[in-house]
């Protein structure tokens, strides 16, 4: 009796511990060849990034030394831009959100929030969406908000140096 309880309790056990161990090593895998993609394209191009960051489904890095800005999507695997800082007359971080508050914080819901850069001329507009509330990958508003001052500040700051 004790042998099937002992049986019963490590198959339950694996049941558990099977899924939660490949979900981790397929993260990992999806990890690993995220980098080595932007790695590629940033061998490409020449770029020594200093600041490399994921969110899904955006990588962003930043080359100071080059004043470049690559923005790659990591989703499809095949877009990507580079976009040299010495030509960006203005960057910015574009919010659009309600008018109304909807919450006892007085937060005010985003519906839109990109980066944007103007390059040489006013027409010429380059616009990295990091949030857009009818795309399903969106998500954290929020977050994304932080994300976007964050990276507005480093391109400020890159842009001067």
């Amino acid at each position: 009796m004790d042998i099937y309880s002992l049986a019963i309790g490590v198959l339950l056990l694996a049941s558990f511990v099977v899924p939660v161990i490949y979900i981790l090593i397929d993260k990992h895998l999806a990890d690993s060849r995220d980098r080595k993609f932007i790695q590629k394209i940033a061998s490409e191009n020449d770029l020594k990034l200093d600041i490399l960051e994921f969110y899904p489904p955006l990588a962003l890095g930043l080359d100071s030394a080059n004043k470049k800005f690559l923005v790659a999507n990591i989703k499809t695997g095949s877009e990507f831009d580079v976009i040299d800082l010495k030509k960006v007359k203005k960057a910015g971080l574009n919010v659009n959100h309600l008018p109304e508050t909807y919450d006892r914080l007085k937060k005010q819901k985003i519906l839109h929030l990109s980066l944007q850069l103007e390059i040489n001329d006013p027409v010429n507009k380059k616009e990295i969406c990091l949030y857009d509330e009818d795309d399903e990958l969106s998500f954290e508003p929020e977050f994304k908000l932080m994300v976007g001052r964050k990276w507005d500040a480093i391109l400020h700051k890159s842009m001067l140096a």
